[in-house]
């Protein structure tokens, strides 16, 4: 790689990364493409960082609040903390859910989810933890409709649900959406086509 005399000619994203050893090379690049490299414009754009600090970038540029529409007796999410991740939603109604069935509760609760994002139902670890009900779903960010959150009670005790209880959590996260090509044959991996149980118990 070239050394540079003048060290503007350094991005500064490089120079404070602390994967750049003393000699110029990437450590998170294999010897033999640090070796093909000439130009710090290279380095960059070969940097397994730069995707990441790119999404950074845009999801601070992203409005800092997400829009949502209630429906007539719909609770508003609430996040217990600050830093948490999920979202808190509501049972707008009463509900029973006996033991090993399931409850639907339509939350009346309307997002507005960035494009690029989706939004996540993830169980609340004290129902799961504490009584074996658990809630999985997916929301894209086309969706407008209603949040309808599935209860499902794992135990042989029947649960009651009262209005005004945190039945789910809404997690938004970043998503790839990849267009499909069409191969013949995938590549060669160390565990291949193993699965259930191919790794031991």
């Amino acid at each position: 790689m070239k050394v540079y005399l003048n060290y503007k000619d350094i991005p500064k994203a490089c120079l404070d990364c602390p994967f750049v050893d003393s000699d110029d090379y990437c450590r998170l690049l294999p010897k033999e493409v640090n070796e093909r490299i000439e130009t710090w414009a290279e380095q960059r754009a070969l940097c397994p960082i730069s995707p990441m600090e790119n999404e950074v970038l845009r999801r601070r540029k992203l409005p800092p609040k997400m829009r949502v529409v209630m429906d007539p007796g719909a609770i508003k999410p609430t996040r217990a903390h600050d830093v948490d991740a999920g979202l808190d939603l509501y049972a707008p109604k009463d509900g029973y859910i006996h033991g090993g069935g399931s409850c639907t509760f339509d939350t009346g609760v309307h997002v507005e989810i960035p494009k690029g994002y989706a939004g996540f139902l993830k169980s609340k670890s004290g129902l799961n933890c504490k009584h074996g009900l658990t809630s999985e779903g997916v929301i894209d960010a086309g969706y407008t409709g209603s949040i309808v959150v599935k209860l499902y009670n794992h135990s042989g005790t029947d649960y009651s649900v009262k209005a005004g209880d945190k039945i789910s959590q809404l997690v938004i996260l970043p998503i790839l959406t990849p267009e499909l090509e069409l191969v013949d044959s995938l590549e060669d991996t160390e565990r291949g086509t193993g699965g259930f149980g191919s790794t031991g118990k």
